[in-house]
């Protein structure tokens, strides 16, 4: 029994005012090849299909393209809505779904047993796993709004409410599996955030009250789950048997400098099943394959004419052929002393291949201290907390200035705060610089 385990697509994303169409599109055609050489009996996908719960036409004509292209090969589909897609919309095409034998589950059905999925082996028909097939949970789903509730009060029976809906949904696949009369791995899903994870700029919030991270122990025991909402591929919590696959392709630039991949699961032999607490456990064979990237993307930075010198390197438009040009990402360090940014940077980047999406300025150590302070709760601060900031910032000083000054501040606002005159205090004169 091979799988693959994907989630994240965001189908009809625009990023940056760019279309994200060829992209999605060479993936789709890129994982149904992957489905004919590896064999594979069964896609999971972990939520987070499009992009909005309103994704244009071609988005929608994508995602049934190859809803018919993976039924033509015999392969069981198996789709988890996320946080971003539309209850309503994905329920529309159900009837259709389920005429082409794919399994959709939008949101958290009436009963545990809905959430069942059996997957067979596509050469002999033989069922050889049982997916808990569980979505984005949503808390109006799960539990009833308490008048007056306090934040960790809502945390605390959302929480619960999710474990006991993995409790019950695995549950039923245990049911499932011993009506059956088999030893098969059990797989679950979820499309939500766990304890310990490493997030990109690109996440959007699915918290609710305080509720931020799920720990790895309220996971039930199955032999795989598989997880999506967290765009970069990694493990849980050093848990060999909870994975992200992450999204397929960057949806920010901060995740340039990973890999995008699916997961590999294979489960060889049922009969090597090992026992705990008289129910079978197997091992998940692991294997990462590497999305191509489709669309070249880059982060430039430095100062004007490092980035300048930059831009010079990459060929000219006329001279790319059938190659996309890269989308850059600027980061100017000197941006306070030059007018027109973007039309400088612009006039550098003309006849070049390349698509300048956004321009930041990055901020001196000084200055994000600074901007730091402003994050900070004031009346959590003491006006010598205040003022050792500050101080912190100016680089003229020396480190016995600085403490002088301390000192001489501190001196007056003791003597403030105790009532004794400012006369009495012996001001620091010596020049700073």
């Amino acid at each position: 029994m091979k799988i693959i385990h994907t989630s994240d697509w965001h189908l009809g994303q625009s990023f940056i005012n760019q279309s994200r169409k060829h992209e999605h599109a060479s993936f789709l055609a890129w994982l149904i090849a992957q489905v004919q050489t590896q064999e594979v009996d069964a896609v999971i996908v972990a939520g987070d299909i499009f992009d909005t719960t309103t994704p244009p036409s071609y988005a929608r004509e994508m995602y049934h393209q190859f809803v018919t292209q993976l039924h033509a090969l015999n392969c069981t589909l198996v789709l988890l809505g996320g946080n971003h897609d539309s209850v309503a919309m994905l329920n529309e095409s159900l009837p259709l779904l389920r005429a082409l034998g794919t399994h959709m589950i939008p949101n958290s059905l009436a009963t545990p047993a809905e959430q069942i999925v059996p997957l067979s082996n596509r050469q002999t028909g033989a069922i050889e796993a049982i997916v808990c097939a569980i979505p984005f949970l949503r808390p109006r789903d799960l539990v009833v709004a308490q008048s007056g509730e306090d934040d960790l009060s809502k945390q605390a029976r959302f929480k619960a409410a999710i474990t006991d809906h993995y409790a019950n949904v695995y549950q039923a696949a245990l049911n499932k599996r011993k009506s059956l009369g088999l030893n098969i791995p059990i797989i679950a899903t979820g499309h939500l955030t766990a304890v310990g994870i490493q997030p990109s700029e690109s996440e959007r919030s699915i918290y609710v009250g305080t509720l931020e991270n799920y720990p790895k122990e309220a996971f039930p025991p199955a032999d795989y789950t598989a997880l999506g909402h967290i765009h970069r591929p990694q493990v849980v919590s050093n848990s060999q048997h909870i994975y992200y696959s992450g999204s397929p392709i960057a949806l920010s630039f901060d995740e340039l400098g990973v890999d995008k991949r699916v997961m590999l699961v294979e489960f060889a032999n049922t009969s090597d099943a090992t026992h705990v607490n008289h129910e079978p456990k197997f091992t998940p064979h692991l294997r990462s394959i590497t999305v191509p990237r489709f669309q070249p993307m880059q982060e430039l930075e430095g100062k004007i004419e490092e980035i300048k010198a930059q831009l010079l390197t990459y060929p000219l438009a006329n001279d790319a052929g059938t190659a996309l040009p890269t989308w850059l990402l600027i980061k100017l360090t000197d941006a306070n002393s030059i007018q027109n940014i973007a039309n400088t940077i612009a006039e550098f980047a003309q006849d070049r291949h390349v698509v300048i999406t956004k321009i930041m300025r990055i901020r001196s150590p000084q200055e994000q201290a600074l901007r730091a302070q402003h994050h900070e709760v004031l009346t959590q601060l003491t006006p010598s907390d205040v003022f050792a900031k500050r101080l912190e910032s100016e680089t003229e000083l020396s480190d016995i200035q600085k403490e002088q000054v301390n000192s001489t501040f501190n001196d007056i606002i003791t003597k403030v705060t105790t009532g004794v005159p400012l006369d009495d205090i012996t001001v620091y004169e010596e020049p700073l610089v």
